[in-house]
C-alpha cells in the first residue's frame, strides 16, 4: 500500500480490542492486494438508543482506477452487540474488497475495457471512400464493419494518410 490506511474513531471510544480488530483486517488487505493506494475507516457511534449505540463503519479503499467502498452498523454494547460490531467491522471490510476484486477480475478478463463481441477494439481500415467520408473496417475475425465520420470522429485524423 502507498499509503497507511487511516483510522480515526468519531462520537465513540475504543477498546483496545476493537483497535486490533480493525488494524488486523487491515493487515489482511496489506497482504491482499498491491494496487490499494490509500484507505481510511472510519467509527462513528454518533446514534444512540437508550443504553445501546448503533455504530456506523465505513471503509474506504481507493485502488487504481477506483475507490471501493464498505459500510456496515452494530450494536455496543449488549450481550450480542460485541459479535454483531465484530460482524459488521467484518463485512464492511469484505464489501470493500470484494469491489477491489471484481474491479481486477474484470480487467484481467477485458469486460472493462467497454468491449463487446459486436465492438472489438481493434481492426484496420479495408476500404475508404474519402469524399463523403466512409468506410471500412475491418476486423482480425474477418468481418467488416462500416463506419462513417458522424460515428467515428478519431477516424478523421487518418483520412489525409489513407490510401485512395
Amino acid at each position: 500500500m502507498d499509503a497507511p490506511v487511516e483510522i480515526s474513531f468519531r462520537h465513540f471510544e475504543p477498546t483496545e480490542r476493537i483497535r486490533e480488530l480493525i488494524e488486523n483486517h487491515v493487515a489482511a488487505i496489506d497482504n491482499y492486494e498491491n494496487s490499494i493506494t490509500s484507505g481510511r475507516v472510519i467509527v462513528d457511534g454518533k446514534n444512540h438508543h437508550g443504553s445501546k449505540t448503533v455504530v456506523d463503519i465505513s471503509v474506504e479503499l481507493k485502488y487504481r482506477g477506483g475507490l471501493a467502498l464498505g459500510r456496515r452498523s452494530g450494536e455496543f454494547p449488549s450481550p450480542a452487540g460485541q459479535r454483531t460490531f465484530d460482524m459488521a467491522v467484518a463485512q464492511a471490510f469484505e464489501v470493500a474488497e470484494n469491489q477491489i476484486k471484481e474491479h481486477f477480475r474484470k480487467r484481467r478478463d477485458g469486460k472493462d475495457s467497454g468491449e463487446t463481441e459486436l465492438q472489438p477494439g481493434h481492426g484496420r481500415i479495408a476500404r475508404l471512400n474519402a469524399s463523403v467520408r466512409n468506410g471500412f473496417i475491418e476486423m482480425p475475425n474477418g468481418v467488416s464493419l462500416f463506419f462513417s465520420d458522424a460515428v467515428l470522429t478519431e477516424i478523421s485524423m487518418h483520412w489525409s494518410r489513407a490510401p485512395r
